[in-house]
């Protein structure tokens, strides 16, 4: 029964008099709606399981990064290890030029989301 049908019936009820009955109908219509809400919030959270399990599934360590096997058999990466272990986010290290206090600059690879440097080039 849809919301709508279920809001027709209360109307019926309401004008034969029966607002006991009248009331629990909408009591009805009411948990309805929050059934509805809480199966597309549950829908929503399985789909993200789904995807987290899909790409931990294709995940490999190396060192200090993850790399995410393509179907094409090429890899992803280098990912960010705290960021997926913490959070499940995917995010890309990104080389960066540092300048130490001497001035001597670095390589390295740095995360932009929690901003770690992982490794010196």
């Amino acid at each position: 029964m849809t919301i709508e049908a279920i809001k027709q019936v209360a109307e019926l009820v309401k004008l034969a008099g029966r607002i006991d009955l009248y009331e629990q109908i909408l009591d009805l219509r009411e948990e309805m709606v929050t059934l509805r809400s809480d199966k597309l919030k549950l829908s929503e959270e399985l789909a993200e399981c789904k995807r987290v399990q899909d790409i931990s599934d294709r995940l490999v360590k190396r060192g200090n990064f993850y790399y995410k096997r393509l179907d094409d058999g090429k890899e992803d990466g280098p990912l960010c290890v705290t960021c997926w272990d913490a959070e499940n986010k995917a995010i890309h290290v990104l080389e960066k030029v540092t300048t130490d206090y001497m001035g001597r600059k670095t390589n390295v690879l740095v995360c932009d989301w929690c901003a770690r440097n992982r490794i010196q080039k």
